[in-house]
């Protein structure tokens, strides 16, 4: 599906001038431009940090989804009559996030990606 990004790419796509250090909200932002880039519909769930005064303070992100139109065609198609199975990595990176992935079984028994959740 096109979808690769190795290590160098990702480091060069979050690389910013005159700032040695990028925040989390910072780091994220290249992730979803290079999905939204490929034809991905990404949804990212963000949260608020509120103060004493129940003020937004800051935002969090909790997760971003991503799955192409393929990937939804075939989820209607088999996953509401078959299985969808989930599976997890973690300790992959510096902060330990969990990239889900949720695959589905054709009628044919062959797997196929659903949905990727990081």
């Amino acid at each position: 599906m096109d979808l690769c990004l190795d290590r160098r790419e990702f480091y060069n796509l979050q690389r910013k001038r005159g700032k040695a250090k990028l925040t989390s909200q910072e780091e994220a932002q290249p992730i979803v431009t290079f999905l939204d880039d490929r034809d991905c519909h990404v949804e990212v769930d963000e949260a608020y940090i509120l103060d004493n005064l129940r003020n937004e303070t800051d935002r969090v992100i909790q997760s971003i989804v991503w799955f192409t139109v393929e990937q939804l065609r075939l989820c209607r198609r088999f996953v509401s009559s078959f299985l969808l199975e989930t599976d997890a990595t973690f300790n992959k990176e510096c902060r330990r996030l969990l990239l889900y992935n949720l695959v589905g079984i054709d009628n044919c028994g062959k797997t196929f990606p659903a949905i990727q959740i990081f």
